[in-house]
């Protein structure tokens, strides 16, 4: 792990995988909350789906930019489980905004590692949603040797990465 200074780490590298990544993310309106670096390494905190038609118009907002009447109309429709608003709500905006934001983060990471593939480590490794983002690194590419998990199977053993999700069968 970089310590923060450190003139042999890509900081601006680091920096422009963050810019990438949050104008990904926004554009399909993913409710973005913070996207920095820290212990050199990229952060991004966001949530996925729409809970709300307030998350649709204003993305990562925490506070309402409402007006009242619609913040209250907006909480009772969506917000509510036991209406049959909130229940189609839950049914039909939320699954299909939570697949379709699966697919932006996975894509906005893609992008970045893309840009800086010597830095995937750094903008892979603290990801909120690390499952999303299995098999991103090709397999030419993969730097992560430390990470490497040996599983043992019946006709040799499999390894691999936590990071990237790469698999390599040593077989005896």
């Amino acid at each position: 792990m970089p310590m923060w200074g450190d003139p042999d780490h890509d900081w601006k590298g680091i920096d422009d995988a963050c810019s990438i990544i949050e104008r990904r993310l926004r554009f399909w309106r993913v409710p973005v909350y913070q996207v920095k670096e820290k212990f050199g390494s990229v952060r991004v905190y966001c949530s996925l789906g729409w809970s709300s038609l307030h998350d649709i118009c204003y993305p990562g907002h925490a506070c309402s930019r409402f007006p009242g009447w619609l913040w209250r109309l907006d909480c009772s429709w969506t917000g509510n489980s036991n209406t049959v608003t909130g229940w189609l709500w839950r049914q039909t905006i939320l699954r299909l905004s939570v697949w379709l934001h699966k697919k932006a983060y996975r894509s906005a990471y893609k992008k970045a590692v893309r840009r800086h593939p010597d830095l995937a480590q750094y903008i892979l490794e603290d990801a909120d949603f690390s499952d999303l983002l299995v098999g991103i690194v090709p397999v030419d590419k993969c730097k992560h040797e430390s990470e490497w998990l040996v599983h043992n199977a019946d006709s040799g053993v499999t390894v691999k990465c936590a990071i990237c999700g790469r698999e390599r069968n040593n077989s005896r």
